[in-house]
């Protein structure tokens, strides 16, 4: 995988910036040193969640030949910051975008790489779980799964409605799989 600096740049930018929102949200605003010291956690979880997320985008599109270069955008940022104060988080950081010839196909494999990254490191932190009491390692699964749910909702531009519109049977199973393995992290 090649890397411009500009996109390793977008990257930590959105890593940050995303990992302060979550943080926010999960320990209220009115408590800044709380929120201090889930900085690390978030910075964990929002690494392992988004980056390796729009990681795994990249690497499938570049396995097949195209480009694929992240791209931050700041209004999204901007938004998961705002609506972390409020108490809820909307995070539309960016995405990989690529370039070059595919077909449907090599699409869809790029379009489900992501949340698959996500459950794949839901299912690791669930196991390991079995091993190592950690709320932590509940709050990874969690994290993760949501993450992989909400990136598989059939609204364009997300990866659900791509998955969706090559094969309804692929969508349903990834949904509905992720939705049950959530409720048992619940």
């Amino acid at each position: 995988m090649k890397f411009t600096r500009r996109e390793i740049n977008d990257l930590l930018v959105s890593w940050i910036v995303l990992s302060f929102a979550f943080a926010i949200v999960w320990r209220g605003i009115t408590h800044p040193f709380s929120v201090l010291r889930m900085m690390p956690k978030s910075f964990i979880a929002v690494g392992t969640g988004f980056a390796f997320h729009e990681i795994a985008h990249k690497y499938t599109a570049q396995k097949y030949g195209l480009a694929a270069e992240f791209r931050k955008w700041d209004f999204g940022l901007l938004i998961a910051v705002f609506s972390s104060f409020l108490g809820f988080l909307f995070a539309a950081p960016g995405a990989v975008y690529t370039s070059g010839y595919a077909d449907e196909k090599t699409m869809v494999k790029t379009s489900v790489s992501g949340p698959a990254a996500n459950f794949i490191i839901a299912l690791i932190s669930i196991g390991l779980s079995f091993f190592i009491s950690s709320n932590f390692l509940h709050f990874l699964a969690y994290f993760n799964l949501f993450l992989a749910l909400f990136n598989l909702l059939p609204v364009p531009p997300m990866d659900g409605s791509k998955i969706l519109r090559y094969s309804p049977l692929l969508w349903g199973v990834m949904f509905f799989s992720i939705l049950g393995i959530l409720f048992f992290v619940l």
